[in-house]
C-alpha cells in the first residue's frame, strides 16, 4: 500500500500444476500426522547455518519507505547455491530419503526460491520445522520446472528442514537447486509466534466475522513477491465467458519494483515483468483454517500506471474451495465500499465504508516514488470501519453486489476516519487502450461481450473420486460446482458407463495413469488424476475353520499391506505375510461366522473372505468336506486324504462308480509341479525339493468341472 503526498489529502494456457498445502499443527503433531515424515531423525542432517541479520538496520531503513506504494517486505534474502549434494541421503522401506536443514538464528519463519525443481514420478518434497507445527507440501513432479523459479511458503521458525522422499522405481532421478534463502525478521504468523513484531493496527476486522462475505472472500490471495521477501494482495476475476480462466488482479505497483530506487515513467521493464511471472499466490489464508493453498508461477497480462492496475493469470486449475470474483465496470457511483485484504501479510481483514464513493477531481501526486494519478481514475474510499496496511496493495474493493470495482493504490495506514485510494475498475477496463494496458480483451474475450457491464462470482469447478482403482469395476467421479454446460474428456484406458449433471460412472480398461476432464469452452478448467491397477485379487481359504486355517491371496499382482479378522477380540492371528494369514478360531462359537480381510492399497477398503467355524461335515460342506490335507505348512511329505466313500453319497447313483480325482500341486505363477489321479484313499506328494514358499493344490472330481483350491506352505 502507499501514501499519498498531497495537500489535498493529507487527511486521508495452463500446465500441469498443482495446488500445494501448507498446514498449522497447533498440537505440534506433524511428524505424527503424515506417514512421510514420521521417520525424521533430525540429529544425523547436515545444517546450513545462515548469516546473521541486522534486524535494526532492516527496519529503519522500512521506515524510510513507510507509506510508498511499494510492497510490504518482511525479510531479508540470503543468495546461496545449495544442491542435493549438501544434504544427506538415507534408505528407508524401499524408499530414498533426502534431508537438509537450515537453520537463521531469530528468523519468524524461512523461505525458499527453488532455481531448478525436478521430482520424478511418485517423489514428494515437503518442508517443515523442527518443532513439527507446520507443514508445507507434498509438492510433486506436476511442479517440475522448466523456466524460472519455484517460490515455497513460509513455514514458521528458524530451523527448518527439505526433505525429499523418492520411490525406489525412481531412485537417484531428483534435482534440486535451491538459489535463495528468506530470513523473515518481521513476524508474518503472529500465531505461532507471539511477539511486538508486526503488530496489527487494533482497529482491523477479521473476514470470518461476517459470513456474508464468506464466497467472495475466497477470491482474495496474498502474493509473494518474485524475491521471496515481500507480499502484496490481489483477487481472482470472473470473466464474461465465465470459463474459470484464472485472473488475478492486484496493484501496478507491486511488479513495478524499479522506480522506487530510480524514478521512471512507469513503464514495465521486461526483467520486472519476468519477475511478476514467478510470483506465488496463496489463498484461503483466514483465521478459520489450520491450513492454506498456495500456486506458483503465473503469466502477465495487462497493466497500466494511471489507474495502478495489474493483471496476471495462473498456470493451474483452481481448487473447488476458491471462487472468481465478478466485477462492475457499469458507470454507477458504489453507494458503499467493502475491501478484503492482507494487511502486513496477515489473516485476511475486511474494511467498509457506508457511504457512497466519490472519484479524484484532481490529479492524485505525487505519489512518493515521483508518479501521479490522472483525475477520475481512483475511487475515493473513507473508512469507517478497519483499515489498509502494507501488504494490502492490490487487493480488491467491492460494491453492495459483491462485485469488484477497484484494487488498493494506497493511503495513509491509520485507523478510521481515513481515506484510501483505488484504482477505478471501468478506468482500467479501457486502460491505455491496448491489450497490454487494459482490462477488456482478457475479461470480455469475444467482441459480443464487450457489452457486458458486470458479472457475478461464481466457485471454482473440482472433480472427486477414488485415488486408486482396479480392472474389472466400475467407478464413480463427482463434479462439485459443475458449470451450467460443459464436456469431459476421458483417458484412453476408461469407458464411460453413465453419466447425470454431476457425476460420471467410468469402466477401467487398462492401468496406469486414469484422468477425468471437465471442459469448457474447448479448455479444460478440472481435472482428477488416479492410479488404475490390475484386478483385485480374491481370498483362497476354507469355507469351515475348525481350528487353524491359512489363507491368501489369488493371485501376486497385488499384495496385502495388512490383514485384519472379525471378530478381532475372538480370532487369533497366528501369522500373516503379504500375501497370507493364518488364523485361529480362538473364542469362535460352534456355527458362528468370522471373516478375514486383506488390506489391498488402503484405499480399496480391502478383499474378504468370510468362513464358519465348525468341525463337523455334511452335505451342504461340498466336496472340501471329506479332504483332508495334513501336515500344512510341510516340509517333506504332503497327504492328501480322500473319503471316497462319503463322497460318493453326495452324487446321484449314475456317476457314483466314474468318481476318480486328478490332484494337481501348483506354484504361486501356475505351474504344475506334482500331479496324481486317485479314486480315494491317501495320496502323497514329497515337497522336499521345493523352495520355500506358497502353492495351491488343486483337486477334481471328474465330475464338476471347478477344483477345490487349497494353499500349502513349504517351509523347511
Amino acid at each position: 500500500m502507499k501514501k499519498i503526498i498531497s495537500c489535498i489529502f493529507l487527511l486521508s494456457a495452463l500446465v500441469a500444476q498443482a495446488q500445494i498445502t501448507t498446514t498449522y499443527y497447533e498440537r505440534k503433531d506433524a511428524f505424527q500426522s503424515i506417514p512421510a515424515l514420521r521417520q525424521t531423525q533430525q540429529q544425523n542432517i547436515p545444517a546450513k547455518i545462515m548469516p546473521q541479520v541486522n534486524v535494526e538496520k532492516l527496519l529503519e531503513e522500512d521506515q524510510l519507505f513507510e507509506g510508498i506504494d511499494m510492497p510490504y517486505r518482511f525479510g531479508q534474502d540470503f543468495e546461496v547455491n545449495y544442491t542435493l549434494k549438501d544434504g544427506i541421503w538415507l534408505e528407508q522401506n524401499q524408499e530414498r530419503i533426502w534431508r537438509l536443514k537450515f537453520v537463521s538464528p531469530g528468523a519468524f519463519s524461512l523461505n525458499f526460491i527453488f532455481e531448478e525443481l525436478y521430482l520424478p514420478s511418485g517423489a514428494q518434497l515437503h518442508i517443515f520445522n523442527t518443532e513439527g507445527s507446520m507443514v508445507y507440501g507434498p509438492v510433486t513432479s506436476k511442479e517440475n520446472l522448466t523456466e524460472g523459479l519455484f517460490l515455497t511458503d513460509l513455514i514458521a521458525g528458524d530451523e527448518v528442514i527439505i526433505q525429499i522422499t523418492e520411490p525406489a522405481e525412481s531412485k537417484e532421478k531428483s534435482v534440486l537447486k535451491i538459489s535463495r534463502v528468506i530470513h523473515a525478521y518481521k513476524n508474518m504468523y503472529p500465531f505461532v509466534i507471539e511477539s511486538e513484531n508486526s503488530r496489527l493496527l487494533s482497529c482491523h476486522n477479521d473476514v470470518n466475522g461476517f459470513p456474508e462475505w464468506g464466497i467472495v472472500s475466497t477470491s482474495v490471495a496474498l502474493i509473494l513477491l518474485a524475491n521471496g521477501n515481500a507480499v502484496c494482495s490481489g483477487a481472482l476475476l470472473n470473466n464474461t465467458a465465465q470459463d474459470y480462466r484464472p485472473f488475478v488482479l492486484t496493484g501496478f505497483h507491486c511488479i513495478d519494483s524499479e522506480r522506487f530506487y530510480n524514478c521512471t515513467d512507469g513503464i514495465l521493464s521486461a526483467q520486472e515483468i519476468a519477475n511478476a511471472e514467478n510470483w506465488m499466490f496463496r489463498f484461503r489464508y483466514q483465521s478459520s483454517g489450520s491450513n492454506w493453498y498456495t500456486y506458483n508461477r503465473a503469466y502477465f497480462r495487462a497493466a497500466s500506471i494511471s489507474t495502478d492496475f495489474a493483471l496476471m493469470e495462473l498456470r493451474v486449475n483452481l481448487n473447488k474451495d476458491i471462487a472468481l470474483a465478478g466485477w462492475d465496470r457499469s458507470t454507477a457511483i458504489p453507494t458503499k465500499g467493502t475491501g478484503i485484504h492482507h494487511p502486513l501479510g496477515n489473516f485476511q481483514k475486511i474494511s467498509f465504508d457506508n457511504h457512497s464513493l466519490s472519484k479524484n477531481t484532481i490529479v492524485l501526486g505525487t505519489w512518493d516514488d515521483c508518479t501521479t494519478s490522472p483525475i477520475n481514475t481512483h475511487w475515493l474510499v473513507g473508512l469507517d470501519s478497519g483499515t489498509n496496511e502494507g501488504g494490502s496493495s492490490g487487493s480488491p474493493l467491492f460494491n453492495t453486489d459483491k462485485r469488484v470495482v477497484g484494487q488498493l493504490h494506497g493511503g495513509y495506514p491509520f485507523c478510521p476516519p481515513v481515506t484510501h485510494s483505488y484504482g477505478i475498475f471501468r478506468r482500467s477496463w479501457y486502460g491505455g487502450g491496448t491489450d497490454a494496458t487494459r482490462l477488456r480483451n482478457w475479461l470480455a474475450p469475444t467482441p459480443a461481450d464487450t457489452a457486458i457491464l458486470t458479472t457475478n462470482t461464481i466457485r471454482c469447478p473440482n472433480i472427486s473420486g477414488q485415488d486408486i482403482i482396479y480392472i474389472g469395476s466400475n467407478y464413480s467421479f463427482y463434479f462439485n460446482n459443475p458449470p451450467t454446460s460443459f464436456t469431459w474428456q476421458l483417458s484412453s484406458n476408461l469407458i464411460k458407463v453413465s453419466e447425470n449433471y454431476n457425476t460420471i460412472t467410468v469402466k477401467p480398461i487398462g492401468t496406469g495413469t486414469g484422468k477425468i476432464s471437465m471442459r469448457v469452452n474447448n479448455r479444460d478448467v478440472a481435472e482428477f488424476e488416479f492410479t488404475i491397477k490390475a484386478p483385485l485379487p480374491t481370498i483362497i481359504g476354507p469355507d469351515k475353520v475348525c481350528t487353524t486355517e491359512t489363507f491368501s491371496l489369488s493371485n501376486n499382482a497385488h499384495t496385502a499391506s495388512g490383514w485384519t479378522v472379525h471378530p478381532a477380540h475372538l480370532v487369533i492371528i497366528v501369522s500373516q505375510t503379504s500375501t497370507s494369514i493364518t488364523i485361529n478360531r480362538g473364542g469362535l462359537l460352534e456355527g458362528e461366522p468370522g471373516s478375514v480381510v486383506a488390506l489391498i492399497d488402503n484405499a480399496a477398503g480391502g478383499v474378504s473372505k468370510s468362513y464358519k467355524a465348525s468341525c463337523t461335515k455334511g452335505d451342504s460342506d461340498g466336496l472340501s468336506s471329506y479332504i483332508v490335507v495334513y501336515p500344512n505348512p510341510t516340509s517333506g511329505i504332503l497327504n492328501i486324504e480322500i473319503d471316497a466313500v462319503a463322497a460318493q453319497e453326495m452324487l446321484p447313483t449314475s456317476v457314483r462308480s466314474s468318481l476318480s480325482f486328478d490332484i494337481r500341486l501348483l506354484d504361486i505363477q501356475g505351474n504344475l509341479l506334482r500331479q496324481a489321479t486317485s479314486k480315494g484313499g491317501l495320496t502323497e506328494f514329497n515337497v522336499a525339493a521345493l523352495p520355500n514358499g506358497t502353492y495351491y493344490l488343486h483337486i477334481y472330481d471328474g465330475i464338476n468341472g471347478t477344483p477345490e483350491i487349497q494353499q500349502i506352505l513349504v517351509e523347511h
